[in-house]
């Protein structure tokens, strides 16, 4: 019965093995969804200054009326 005992030393082993496992990949996880926050918070503000851009711009320009060539 004496067997047993290091069977289950290697169980536990492997047991904290994947422990580590899983704590690395929670923390990579957290690490990539702050990340991506991150990134999604950047694209909103150069979304809001493109199209504040943009309103500018039209502003600026004249306002064309559509004619057509004198050869028509």
């Amino acid at each position: 019965m004496t067997d047993t005992a290091p069977e289950i030393a290697q169980l536990q082993e492997r047991i904290n093995e994947l422990e580590g496992h899983v704590a690395h990949l929670e923390l990579a996880q957290q690490e990539m969804s702050d990340q991506m926050a991150a990134q999604w918070d950047q694209i909103d503000r150069m979304t809001r200054t493109l199209e504040l851009m943009h309103r500018k711009m039209t502003s600026l320009e004249p306002a064309h009326e559509v004619t057509k060539p004198p050869h028509y």
